[in-house]
Protein backbone atom coordinates (compact mmCIF):
# COMPACT_ATOMS: atom_id res chain seq x y z
CA UNK A 1 0.00 0.00 0.00
CA UNK A 2 1.22 3.61 -0.87
CA UNK A 3 -0.02 6.90 0.57
CA UNK A 4 -1.55 8.99 -1.95
CA UNK A 5 -1.80 12.63 -1.57
CA UNK A 6 -4.66 14.28 -3.66
CA UNK A 7 -2.69 17.03 -6.06
CA UNK A 8 -2.99 20.32 -6.78
CA UNK A 9 -5.06 21.78 -9.42
CA UNK A 10 -1.85 24.12 -10.45
CA UNK A 11 -0.92 23.88 -14.01
CA UNK A 12 2.31 22.01 -14.66
CA UNK A 13 5.82 23.88 -15.01
CA UNK A 14 9.08 21.99 -15.51
CA UNK A 15 11.69 21.23 -18.49
CA UNK A 16 10.46 20.76 -22.46
CA UNK A 17 10.46 17.11 -22.04
CA UNK A 18 8.50 16.78 -18.87
CA UNK A 19 5.99 19.34 -18.91
CA UNK A 20 4.76 19.47 -22.57
CA UNK A 21 0.81 17.81 -23.09
CA UNK A 22 0.31 17.89 -19.23
CA UNK A 23 -3.21 19.78 -19.29
CA UNK A 24 -4.55 18.30 -22.81
CA UNK A 25 -4.28 14.62 -24.55
CA UNK A 26 -0.81 13.70 -25.82
CA UNK A 27 -0.14 13.85 -29.58
CA UNK A 28 1.23 10.46 -29.46
CA UNK A 29 -1.21 7.63 -28.98
CA UNK A 30 0.68 4.68 -30.47
CA UNK A 31 3.13 2.75 -27.93
CA UNK A 32 5.41 2.41 -30.59
CA UNK A 33 5.90 6.45 -31.51
CA UNK A 34 5.77 6.90 -27.44
CA UNK A 35 8.87 4.69 -27.25
CA UNK A 36 11.21 6.87 -29.90
CA UNK A 37 9.94 10.05 -28.67
CA UNK A 38 10.92 8.75 -25.26
CA UNK A 39 14.07 9.39 -26.91
CA UNK A 40 14.06 12.29 -28.95
CA UNK A 41 12.60 15.03 -26.21
CA UNK A 42 15.59 16.92 -24.70
CA UNK A 43 16.81 15.60 -21.61
CA UNK A 44 16.27 16.06 -18.10
CA UNK A 45 12.45 15.74 -17.33
CA UNK A 46 13.11 16.35 -13.59
CA UNK A 47 14.78 20.14 -13.76
CA UNK A 48 12.42 22.72 -13.51
CA UNK A 49 12.08 25.60 -15.55
CA UNK A 50 14.68 27.98 -13.84
CA UNK A 51 16.91 31.35 -14.82
CA UNK A 52 19.71 29.75 -17.46
CA UNK A 53 21.93 31.48 -15.49
CA UNK A 54 21.65 29.44 -12.82
CA UNK A 55 23.48 26.12 -13.36
CA UNK A 56 21.64 24.78 -10.08
CA UNK A 57 19.66 22.06 -10.71
CA UNK A 58 16.01 21.46 -8.99
CA UNK A 59 13.77 18.82 -8.39
CA UNK A 60 10.57 18.67 -6.97
CA UNK A 61 10.22 15.16 -4.86
CA UNK A 62 6.90 13.69 -3.87
CA UNK A 63 7.58 12.05 -0.55
CA UNK A 64 5.79 10.78 2.28
CA UNK A 65 4.06 13.41 4.60
CA UNK A 66 6.31 13.24 7.97
CA UNK A 67 8.81 16.18 8.10
CA UNK A 68 11.93 15.10 5.93
CA UNK A 69 15.10 15.00 6.65
CA UNK A 70 16.13 18.05 4.96
CA UNK A 71 13.79 19.92 6.22
CA UNK A 72 15.16 19.71 9.64
CA UNK A 73 18.48 20.38 8.42
CA UNK A 74 17.08 23.57 6.28
CA UNK A 75 13.98 24.84 7.78
CA UNK A 76 13.94 27.58 5.58
CA UNK A 77 13.75 25.49 2.54
CA UNK A 78 10.79 25.99 0.43
CA UNK A 79 8.13 24.04 1.28
CA UNK A 80 4.56 23.71 1.16
CA UNK A 81 2.42 22.14 4.15
CA UNK A 82 -1.04 21.30 2.65
CA UNK A 83 -2.86 18.53 4.54
CA UNK A 84 -6.08 16.75 3.28
CA UNK A 85 -6.91 18.59 -0.20
CA UNK A 86 -3.65 18.72 -1.60
CA UNK A 87 0.00 17.32 -1.72
CA UNK A 88 2.77 17.99 -0.11
CA UNK A 89 5.56 18.67 -2.37
CA UNK A 90 9.33 19.86 -0.73
CA UNK A 91 11.23 21.49 -2.78
CA UNK A 92 14.82 22.30 -2.89
CA UNK A 93 18.03 22.70 -4.62
CA UNK A 94 21.80 21.86 -4.06
CA UNK A 95 22.82 25.67 -3.50
CA UNK A 96 21.17 26.61 -0.21
CA UNK A 97 20.44 30.34 -1.81
CA UNK A 98 19.30 29.55 -5.42
CA UNK A 99 15.84 30.93 -6.25
CA UNK A 100 12.92 29.22 -5.17
CA UNK A 101 10.96 27.08 -8.14
CA UNK A 102 7.44 26.47 -8.35
CA UNK A 103 7.77 23.59 -9.45
CA UNK A 104 4.93 20.93 -9.14
CA UNK A 105 5.06 17.42 -8.43
CA UNK A 106 6.73 14.46 -11.02
CA UNK A 107 3.39 12.50 -11.77
CA UNK A 108 0.04 13.16 -12.74
CA UNK A 109 -2.59 11.89 -10.35
CA UNK A 110 -5.81 10.80 -11.25
CA UNK A 111 -8.38 9.48 -8.50
CA UNK A 112 -6.11 9.88 -5.75
CA UNK A 113 -3.46 8.05 -7.00
CA UNK A 114 0.13 8.13 -8.05
CA UNK A 115 -0.04 7.07 -12.27
CA UNK A 116 3.69 5.87 -13.02
CA UNK A 117 3.23 3.46 -10.48
CA UNK A 118 -0.11 1.93 -11.57
CA UNK A 119 1.71 1.63 -14.66
CA UNK A 120 4.08 -0.05 -13.44
CA UNK A 121 1.71 -2.54 -11.44
CA UNK A 122 0.14 -3.25 -14.77
CA UNK A 123 3.16 -4.21 -16.77
CA UNK A 124 3.86 -6.47 -14.18
CA UNK A 125 0.74 -8.35 -13.95
CA UNK A 126 0.67 -8.63 -17.91
CA UNK A 127 3.71 -10.02 -17.94
CA UNK A 128 2.49 -12.73 -15.40
CA UNK A 129 -0.38 -13.48 -17.70
CA UNK A 130 1.92 -13.76 -20.65
CA UNK A 131 4.27 -16.58 -18.70
CA UNK A 132 1.15 -18.40 -17.84
CA UNK A 133 -0.61 -18.90 -21.24
CA UNK A 134 0.25 -22.97 -21.13
CA UNK A 135 -0.92 -25.61 -23.30
CA UNK A 136 -3.56 -26.27 -20.59
CA UNK A 137 -4.58 -22.56 -21.25
CA UNK A 138 -4.03 -22.37 -25.08
CA UNK A 139 -3.78 -25.88 -26.89
CA UNK A 140 -2.52 -25.01 -29.91
CA UNK A 141 0.91 -23.79 -28.17
CA UNK A 142 2.40 -26.98 -28.77
CA UNK A 143 2.20 -26.39 -32.43
CA UNK A 144 3.18 -23.24 -32.49
CA UNK A 145 6.85 -22.64 -34.60
CA UNK A 146 8.76 -20.64 -36.92
CA UNK A 147 9.46 -17.06 -36.18
CA UNK A 148 6.32 -16.29 -34.74
CA UNK A 149 6.92 -19.20 -32.42
CA UNK A 150 10.73 -18.35 -31.28
CA UNK A 151 9.48 -14.66 -30.27
CA UNK A 152 5.95 -16.01 -28.30
CA UNK A 153 8.44 -18.00 -26.53
CA UNK A 154 10.94 -15.71 -25.50
CA UNK A 155 8.19 -13.10 -24.71
CA UNK A 156 6.55 -15.92 -22.74
CA UNK A 157 10.37 -16.61 -21.10
CA UNK A 158 10.28 -13.21 -19.53
CA UNK A 159 6.80 -13.42 -17.78
CA UNK A 160 7.78 -14.63 -14.81
CA UNK A 161 9.87 -11.43 -13.77
CA UNK A 162 6.42 -9.74 -13.44
CA UNK A 163 6.83 -11.34 -9.63
CA UNK A 164 10.13 -9.83 -9.56
CA UNK A 165 8.74 -5.86 -10.42
CA UNK A 166 5.99 -6.65 -7.80
CA UNK A 167 8.91 -7.86 -4.99
CA UNK A 168 10.87 -4.47 -5.99
CA UNK A 169 7.53 -2.19 -5.68
CA UNK A 170 6.39 -3.27 -2.70
CA UNK A 171 9.80 -3.14 -1.02
CA UNK A 172 9.69 0.43 -2.10
CA UNK A 173 6.45 1.27 -0.96
CA UNK A 174 5.98 -0.13 2.24
CA UNK A 175 9.08 0.51 3.38
CA UNK A 176 7.62 4.73 2.54
CA UNK A 177 5.48 3.88 5.04
CA UNK A 178 7.37 2.34 7.70
CA UNK A 179 9.88 4.99 7.56
CA UNK A 180 7.32 7.87 7.25
CA UNK A 181 6.05 6.77 10.68
CA UNK A 182 9.56 6.45 11.94
CA UNK A 183 10.12 10.33 11.19
CA UNK A 184 6.88 11.20 12.22
CA UNK A 185 6.57 9.45 15.84
CA UNK A 186 9.72 7.78 16.41
CA UNK A 187 7.96 4.22 16.60
CA UNK A 188 5.94 1.97 14.59
CA UNK A 189 3.07 0.42 15.79
CA UNK A 190 3.52 -3.05 14.57
CA UNK A 191 -0.18 -4.05 15.37
CA UNK A 192 -1.23 -1.42 13.64
CA UNK A 193 0.46 -2.03 10.61
CA UNK A 194 0.19 -5.27 10.51
CA UNK A 195 -3.37 -5.49 10.63
CA UNK A 196 -3.41 -2.58 8.00
CA UNK A 197 -1.67 -4.88 6.15
CA UNK A 198 -3.96 -7.80 6.42
CA UNK A 199 -7.07 -6.00 5.84
CA UNK A 200 -5.30 -5.31 2.06
CA UNK A 201 -3.68 -9.16 1.89
CA UNK A 202 -6.06 -11.44 3.63
CA UNK A 203 -10.17 -11.04 2.60
CA UNK A 204 -9.08 -11.83 -1.14
CA UNK A 205 -6.82 -14.39 -0.30
CA UNK A 206 -8.85 -16.58 1.90
CA UNK A 207 -11.60 -15.91 0.35
CA UNK A 208 -9.76 -17.69 -2.65
CA UNK A 209 -8.98 -20.62 -0.51
CA UNK A 210 -12.07 -21.18 0.23
CA UNK A 211 -13.40 -21.43 -3.61
CA UNK A 212 -10.13 -23.63 -4.19
CA UNK A 213 -11.14 -26.03 -1.69
CA UNK A 214 -15.10 -26.16 -1.97
CA UNK A 215 -14.50 -26.65 -6.23
CA UNK A 216 -11.34 -29.18 -5.25
CA UNK A 217 -9.68 -26.94 -8.14
CA UNK A 218 -6.32 -27.17 -7.02
CA UNK A 219 -6.21 -29.70 -4.40
CA UNK A 220 -4.27 -27.73 -2.07
CA UNK A 221 -5.84 -29.34 0.68
CA UNK A 222 -4.57 -33.00 1.09
CA UNK A 223 -7.62 -35.22 2.45
CA UNK A 224 -5.85 -38.46 3.16
CA UNK A 225 -6.19 -38.46 7.28
CA UNK A 226 -7.32 -35.99 9.67
CA UNK A 227 -3.53 -34.40 10.48
CA UNK A 228 -2.37 -34.19 6.41
CA UNK A 229 -5.82 -32.18 6.05
CA UNK A 230 -4.83 -29.68 9.04
CA UNK A 231 -1.44 -29.21 8.28
CA UNK A 232 -2.16 -28.51 4.44
CA UNK A 233 -4.91 -26.21 5.59
CA UNK A 234 -2.51 -24.10 8.30
CA UNK A 235 1.04 -24.35 6.07
CA UNK A 236 -1.57 -21.93 3.63
CA UNK A 237 -2.93 -19.97 6.39
CA UNK A 238 0.13 -19.62 7.72
CA UNK A 239 1.61 -18.40 4.62
CA UNK A 240 4.25 -21.16 4.69
CA UNK A 241 3.35 -22.88 1.79
CA UNK A 242 6.62 -21.97 -0.05
CA UNK A 243 8.16 -24.14 2.41
CA UNK A 244 6.11 -26.64 3.30
CA UNK A 245 3.48 -27.61 1.12
CA UNK A 246 3.99 -30.01 -1.58
CA UNK A 247 1.42 -27.81 -3.68
CA UNK A 248 2.55 -24.39 -3.41
CA UNK A 249 -0.79 -23.72 -5.01
CA UNK A 250 0.22 -21.73 -7.86
CA UNK A 251 1.42 -18.08 -7.61
CA UNK A 252 0.25 -18.12 -4.12
CA UNK A 253 3.69 -18.96 -2.62
CA UNK A 254 4.84 -15.03 -3.55
CA UNK A 255 1.95 -13.71 -1.15
CA UNK A 256 3.87 -15.83 1.22
CA UNK A 257 7.24 -14.06 0.30
CA UNK A 258 5.90 -10.95 0.95
CA UNK A 259 4.06 -11.51 4.11
CA UNK A 260 6.94 -12.51 5.50
CA UNK A 261 8.11 -9.28 4.22
CA UNK A 262 6.02 -7.46 6.41
CA UNK A 263 6.78 -9.51 9.62
CA UNK A 264 10.58 -9.01 9.20
CA UNK A 265 11.14 -5.00 7.96
CA UNK A 266 9.38 -3.31 10.98
CA UNK A 267 10.85 -6.16 13.10
CA UNK A 268 14.21 -4.67 11.43
CA UNK A 269 13.43 -1.08 11.83
CA UNK A 270 12.71 -1.22 14.99
CA UNK A 271 15.96 -3.36 15.97
CA UNK A 272 18.07 -0.35 13.81
CA UNK A 273 16.67 2.32 16.24
CA UNK A 274 17.32 0.28 19.26
CA UNK A 275 20.97 -0.21 17.79
CA UNK A 276 21.58 3.63 17.01
CA UNK A 277 20.11 4.96 20.26
CA UNK A 278 22.95 2.62 21.93
CA UNK A 279 25.74 3.89 19.53
CA UNK A 280 24.60 7.20 19.61
CA UNK A 281 24.21 7.16 16.30
CA UNK A 282 21.50 8.62 12.89
CA UNK A 283 19.01 5.75 12.08
CA UNK A 284 19.94 6.94 8.86
CA UNK A 285 23.60 6.09 8.95
CA UNK A 286 22.35 2.34 9.73
CA UNK A 287 19.91 1.63 7.62
CA UNK A 288 21.66 1.65 3.98
CA UNK A 289 24.18 -0.57 5.40
CA UNK A 290 21.73 -3.08 6.92
CA UNK A 291 19.73 -3.47 3.58
CA UNK A 292 22.79 -3.79 1.30
CA UNK A 293 23.64 -6.56 3.90
CA UNK A 294 20.69 -8.71 3.52
CA UNK A 295 20.85 -8.00 -0.59
CA UNK A 296 24.83 -9.69 -0.06
CA UNK A 297 23.71 -12.30 2.71
CA UNK A 298 20.52 -13.35 -0.06
CA UNK A 299 22.82 -13.40 -3.04
CA UNK A 300 25.40 -15.83 -1.11
CA UNK A 301 22.79 -18.37 -0.05
CA UNK A 302 21.69 -18.94 -3.69
CA UNK A 303 25.47 -19.14 -5.22
CA UNK A 304 26.27 -21.66 -2.35
CA UNK A 305 22.50 -23.20 -3.44
CA UNK A 306 23.73 -23.78 -7.14
CA UNK A 307 27.11 -25.20 -6.25
CA UNK A 308 24.34 -27.94 -3.90
CA UNK A 309 21.86 -28.11 -6.66
CA UNK A 310 18.96 -26.03 -7.15
CA UNK A 311 15.50 -27.60 -6.69
CA UNK A 312 12.57 -27.11 -9.08
CA UNK A 313 10.96 -24.95 -6.18
CA UNK A 314 13.59 -22.94 -4.51
CA UNK A 315 12.82 -20.01 -6.30
CA UNK A 316 9.86 -19.99 -4.05
CA UNK A 317 11.71 -19.31 -0.94
CA UNK A 318 11.74 -16.33 1.19
CA UNK A 319 15.64 -16.42 2.06
CA UNK A 320 16.80 -16.55 -1.48
CA UNK A 321 14.11 -13.74 -2.92
CA UNK A 322 13.88 -11.33 -0.28
CA UNK A 323 16.66 -9.58 -1.59
CA UNK A 324 14.46 -7.77 -4.39
CA UNK A 325 12.50 -6.55 -1.35
CA UNK A 326 15.07 -4.84 0.30
CA UNK A 327 16.53 -3.49 -3.24
CA UNK A 328 13.15 -1.65 -3.10
CA UNK A 329 13.26 -0.88 0.28
CA UNK A 330 17.20 0.81 -0.90
CA UNK A 331 15.56 2.95 -3.88
CA UNK A 332 13.31 3.97 -0.62
CA UNK A 333 16.46 5.30 1.35
CA UNK A 334 17.64 6.78 -1.05
CA UNK A 335 14.96 9.05 -2.18
CA UNK A 336 13.84 9.79 1.06
CA UNK A 337 17.76 10.60 1.62
CA UNK A 338 17.69 12.75 -1.42
CA UNK A 339 20.85 10.59 -2.32
CA UNK A 340 22.73 12.48 -5.22
CA UNK A 341 22.58 8.97 -6.89
CA UNK A 342 18.85 9.95 -6.89
CA UNK A 343 19.70 13.65 -8.29
CA UNK A 344 22.13 11.38 -10.82
CA UNK A 345 19.28 9.49 -12.22
CA UNK A 346 16.77 12.11 -12.71
CA UNK A 347 19.09 13.69 -14.74
CA UNK A 348 19.74 10.72 -16.68
CA UNK A 349 16.78 9.51 -16.88
CA UNK A 350 16.69 7.65 -20.06
CA UNK A 351 20.26 6.56 -19.65
CA UNK A 352 19.14 4.71 -16.46
CA UNK A 353 15.97 3.39 -18.31
CA UNK A 354 18.01 1.96 -21.27
CA UNK A 355 20.51 0.05 -18.44
CA UNK A 356 16.92 -1.26 -16.57
CA UNK A 357 16.51 -2.79 -20.21
CA UNK A 358 19.74 -4.15 -20.44
CA UNK A 359 19.56 -5.69 -16.99
CA UNK A 360 16.37 -7.40 -17.50
CA UNK A 361 17.58 -8.85 -20.58
CA UNK A 362 19.02 -12.13 -19.15
CA UNK A 363 15.67 -13.07 -17.97
CA UNK A 364 14.51 -13.25 -21.48
CA UNK A 365 16.93 -16.69 -22.29
CA UNK A 366 17.13 -17.96 -18.42
CA UNK A 367 14.54 -19.68 -16.55
CA UNK A 368 14.21 -19.34 -12.68
CA UNK A 369 16.03 -22.54 -12.07
CA UNK A 370 18.81 -21.89 -14.30
CA UNK A 371 21.99 -21.59 -12.41
CA UNK A 372 23.00 -17.90 -13.66
CA UNK A 373 19.67 -16.61 -13.25
CA UNK A 374 19.46 -18.57 -9.42
CA UNK A 375 22.79 -16.90 -8.61
CA UNK A 376 23.28 -13.31 -9.87
CA UNK A 377 20.40 -13.13 -12.32
CA UNK A 378 17.93 -12.43 -9.48
CA UNK A 379 20.13 -9.62 -8.08
CA UNK A 380 20.88 -8.04 -12.02
CA UNK A 381 17.02 -8.42 -12.25
CA UNK A 382 16.02 -6.86 -9.37
CA UNK A 383 18.37 -3.66 -9.74
CA UNK A 384 17.37 -3.20 -13.15
CA UNK A 385 13.18 -3.01 -12.71
CA UNK A 386 14.79 -0.57 -9.49
CA UNK A 387 15.96 1.95 -12.16
CA UNK A 388 13.14 0.93 -14.53
CA UNK A 389 11.03 2.35 -10.88
CA UNK A 390 13.13 5.28 -10.21
CA UNK A 391 12.82 6.76 -13.46
CA UNK A 392 8.85 6.09 -14.33
CA UNK A 393 9.12 7.61 -10.70
CA UNK A 394 11.14 10.25 -11.62
CA UNK A 395 8.64 11.40 -14.48
CA UNK A 396 10.22 9.29 -17.24
CA UNK A 397 6.82 9.02 -19.03
CA UNK A 398 5.47 11.92 -17.06
CA UNK A 399 3.68 14.13 -20.62
CA UNK A 400 2.18 10.24 -21.76
CA UNK A 401 0.48 9.59 -18.75
CA UNK A 402 -2.82 10.64 -20.40
CA UNK A 403 -2.13 8.41 -23.08
CA UNK A 404 -5.22 5.73 -23.84
CA UNK A 405 -3.11 2.74 -23.63
CA UNK A 406 -1.41 3.86 -20.60
CA UNK A 407 -4.30 4.45 -18.74
CA UNK A 408 -5.70 1.40 -19.69
CA UNK A 409 -2.41 -0.18 -18.14
CA UNK A 410 -2.69 1.84 -15.22
CA UNK A 411 -6.31 1.12 -14.76
CA UNK A 412 -5.39 -2.95 -14.94
CA UNK A 413 -2.43 -2.04 -11.99
CA UNK A 414 -5.29 -0.85 -9.79
CA UNK A 415 -6.58 -4.19 -9.48
CA UNK A 416 -3.67 -6.11 -9.82
CA UNK A 417 -3.52 -7.87 -6.70
CA UNK A 418 -6.73 -9.74 -7.57
CA UNK A 419 -6.33 -10.12 -10.84
CA UNK A 420 -2.91 -11.66 -10.07
CA UNK A 421 -4.91 -14.28 -7.14
CA UNK A 422 -7.56 -15.43 -9.65
CA UNK A 423 -6.13 -15.80 -13.40
CA UNK A 424 -4.01 -18.70 -12.38
CA UNK A 425 -7.29 -20.59 -10.96
CA UNK A 426 -9.85 -19.36 -13.14
CA UNK A 427 -9.36 -22.27 -15.98
CA UNK A 428 -9.17 -25.04 -13.61
CA UNK A 429 -12.77 -24.11 -12.10
CA UNK A 430 -14.95 -26.44 -14.06
CA UNK A 431 -18.07 -24.04 -13.09
CA UNK A 432 -16.83 -21.55 -15.45
CA UNK A 433 -16.52 -23.79 -18.31
CA UNK A 434 -13.07 -22.39 -19.59
CA UNK A 435 -12.42 -25.72 -21.26
CA UNK A 436 -15.79 -25.75 -23.07
CA UNK A 437 -15.55 -22.64 -24.44
CA UNK A 438 -12.26 -23.27 -25.44
CA UNK A 439 -12.99 -26.32 -27.89
CA UNK A 440 -15.54 -24.32 -29.73
CA UNK A 441 -12.90 -21.90 -30.19
CA UNK A 442 -10.97 -24.02 -31.88
CA UNK A 443 -14.01 -25.53 -33.61
CA UNK A 444 -15.32 -22.41 -34.98
CA UNK A 445 -12.57 -20.57 -36.25
CA UNK A 446 -10.02 -21.01 -39.27
CA UNK A 447 -6.36 -20.87 -38.58
CA UNK A 448 -4.33 -22.10 -35.73
CA UNK A 449 -2.93 -17.96 -35.38
CA UNK A 450 -6.71 -16.92 -34.88
CA UNK A 451 -7.48 -19.54 -32.07
CA UNK A 452 -4.35 -19.10 -30.05
CA UNK A 453 -5.48 -15.11 -30.35
CA UNK A 454 -9.14 -15.95 -29.06
CA UNK A 455 -8.02 -18.02 -26.64
CA UNK A 456 -5.25 -15.62 -24.63
CA UNK A 457 -7.78 -13.22 -25.09
CA UNK A 458 -10.44 -15.16 -23.27
CA UNK A 459 -8.06 -16.12 -21.44
CA UNK A 460 -7.07 -12.12 -20.10
CA UNK A 461 -10.72 -11.37 -20.44
CA UNK A 462 -11.46 -13.81 -17.44
CA UNK A 463 -8.94 -12.13 -15.51
CA UNK A 464 -9.32 -9.09 -15.87
CA UNK A 465 -12.95 -9.12 -15.06
CA UNK A 466 -12.71 -11.32 -12.01
CA UNK A 467 -9.83 -9.30 -10.73
CA UNK A 468 -12.10 -6.09 -11.12
CA UNK A 469 -15.27 -7.62 -9.24
CA UNK A 470 -12.92 -8.81 -6.36
CA UNK A 471 -11.74 -5.55 -6.20
CA UNK A 472 -14.96 -3.80 -6.40
CA UNK A 473 -17.01 -6.16 -3.84
CA UNK A 474 -14.25 -7.60 -1.71
CA UNK A 475 -10.98 -5.90 -1.60
CA UNK A 476 -12.42 -2.00 -1.33
CA UNK A 477 -15.10 -2.41 1.17
CA UNK A 478 -12.15 -4.57 3.73
CA UNK A 479 -10.41 -1.34 2.95
CA UNK A 480 -12.77 0.58 4.21
CA UNK A 481 -13.56 -0.95 7.06
CA UNK A 482 -9.66 -1.25 7.77
CA UNK A 483 -9.66 2.51 7.67
CA UNK A 484 -12.44 2.85 10.54
CA UNK A 485 -11.09 0.38 12.35
CA UNK A 486 -7.25 0.77 11.84
CA UNK A 487 -7.16 4.54 10.48
CA UNK A 488 -3.79 5.82 9.45
CA UNK A 489 -1.58 7.87 11.60
CA UNK A 490 -1.26 10.48 8.92
CA UNK A 491 -4.28 12.50 6.97
CA UNK A 492 -4.65 10.77 3.84
CA UNK A 493 -7.41 11.08 1.53
CA UNK A 494 -10.19 8.61 2.59
CA UNK A 495 -10.72 6.24 -0.93
CA UNK A 496 -9.32 3.16 -0.50
CA UNK A 497 -6.04 2.69 -2.83
CA UNK A 498 -4.11 -0.40 -3.00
Amino acid sequence: MVPVYESTSSKVGGSQCGAANIEGKPKLTSPILLFLDLFSCPPNPCRSTRDRSDPTPRIAWPIPLPAHPIDQRNPASPKERILGKTRRIVTFAAAPHSKTSTQRPLHLNTSNRIISLDILRGFAILLVFVNHFEPGIMPGLTQLHGPAGFLFWHIKSIGWAGVDLFFVLSGFLISGILFAELEKNRDIKLFRFWMRRGFKIWPSYFFLLAILAITQTSAFIDTSSPSQFCKTLLVHVFFFQNYLADNPNGPTWSLAVEEHFYILLPLLLLGLQGLATKLKKNLKDLIGPATLFIVLLCLGLRVMNVFHGVHPNDYMQTHFRIDALMIGVFCQYLWMTQSPAITHICSHLRSYFLLSLLLVSPAFFFNRTHPFMFSIGFLLLSIGFSFLLLTLYGGLIRKYETAWFLKSVAVVGTWSYNIYLWHYFLPKIQLLQFDWINRHLMEWLPGNYLVLGMQAALFTVFGLTFGYLATLCIEFPFLQLRNKLFPSRYKLTSNPTP
